[in-house]
């Protein structure tokens, strides 16, 4: 707000710009409150999403197979599972840089997302 002087005065005109930078700093103050809120929105729906993805792992994992092929797609989603758990561990990365963004703008969020969040760390030993 102080780029530039409130008021300017010339011999034959005035330039009184005080109302027009409140003006613009309300408005940026209201696009970046918007970003803030989907950027919180956004590592909500990761952690929801990285979630769901490991209780579908374990499930699957955890499932006993009724049937030699079934055996068979269990033994090979198992093999497959640590890169799986390294991809998930790079988005959780991800989002961890973002809820440290959202920190640095205090903005203040549920503490049961961030409990969620937190609670993805253990999730790869769990399963």
């Amino acid at each position: 707000m102080t780029l530039s002087e409130d008021e300017v005065d010339y011999r034959i005109f005035r330039v009184m710009c005080k109302k027009l930078k409140q003006q613009l700093g309300d408005e940026a103050q209201k696009i970046m409150d918007k970003i803030i809120e989907a950027t919180y929105q956004h590592c909500v729906d990761t952690v929801n999403s990285v979630n769901k993805t490991y209780k579908e792992m374990q499930d699957k994992i955890t499932y006993e197979p009724l049937n030699e092929v079934q055996l068979i797609e269990t033994r090979e989603f198992i093999n497959k599972s640590p890169a799986k758990v390294e991809e998930l561990t790079e988005i959780l990365k991800e989002t961890y840089l973002h809820f440290l963004m959202l920190e640095e703008f205090s903005f203040t969020y549920q503490e049961y997302d961030i409990e969620q969040f937190w609670y993805m760390k253990i999730w790869p030993l769990k399963i």
